[in-house]
């Protein structure tokens, strides 16, 4: 089962310029939900979109 992760951000030139956190914060979400389902030995591919 692929599992898609959708975020709803801001314009990527306003993070790249007003150094807004939200991308990191979402890309490290998914990074510890990922490692938690991996520690119960759950393993599935999965995206991160953003709209």
């Amino acid at each position: 089962v692929m599992m898609f992760f959708s975020a709803h951000g801001v314009p990527l030139a306003y993070v790249e310029e007003a150094g807004d956190p939200y991308k990191a914060e979402m890309e490290e979400c998914v990074d510890l939900i990922m490692e938690e389902l991996e520690r119960r030995r759950i393993r599935n591919a999965y995206t991160l979109a953003y709209q």
